[in-house]
């Protein structure tokens, strides 16, 4: 939990693009992660939420 994270690769359907960095915010089960990612001014993609 609360772990920085970095994609590995552009998730161009969710807005999302390689390198950019989010937070764990939920372990659901081995190997899947809920992971918030926030805008340029540290505002939570309310679209990803």
């Amino acid at each position: 939990m609360h772990s920085v994270v970095a994609l590995m690769e552009d998730l161009p359907d969710e807005g999302l693009v390689l390198g950019q960095v989010g937070t764990v915010v939920e372990n659901w089960a081995p190997s899947v992660y809920e992971v918030e990612f926030c805008d340029d001014n540290g505002r939570a993609m309310p679209w990803l939420q």
